[in-house]
């Protein structure tokens, strides 16, 4: 196993195709359909990554990251924010509320690769 991820974000399609991209790199994957359950799900299981959509109902990603930045769960170790909005604007706001990497959709492979390996447990060792 890579890792442990988790994937939050509320449309089955884009849920499908990371946990399939992840799994194909080897990565433990749960899913969360929106950001009060991935802060259940964080708050009872460590995570080596975070795959956070922008914009989920129940808590978007902008407030999951405020929420962990309270230490309301504790932070996965690495922290991706996923949209398909235009990052122009937006992306020191986001870096600056603790997100470690923004992924734009549709999903590039190469990108998706890099963030991958910066999570990656061994990574860190």
């Amino acid at each position: 196993m890579a890792g442990r991820a988790l994937v939050a974000d509320d449309t089955r399609t884009n849920t499908e195709l990371l946990q399939d991209l992840l799994e194909d790199f080897e990565w433990e994957v749960e899913v969360a359909e929106d950001g009060a359950i991935a802060m259940e799900k964080m708050a009872v299981r460590r995570f080596d990554l975070l795959l956070l959509d922008l914009h989920m109902p129940n808590g978007d990603g902008i407030d999951v990251l405020r929420r962990l930045r309270r230490g309301e769960s504790p932070r996965p170790g690495h922290v991706v924010l996923v949209t398909a909005d235009p990052l122009y604007g937006i992306r020191e706001q986001l870096l600056g509320l603790g997100a470690d990497a923004l992924l734009a959709k549709p999903i590039d492979i190469e990108a998706l690769k890099g963030i991958l390996a910066e999570a990656a447990p061994a990574a860190a060792g």
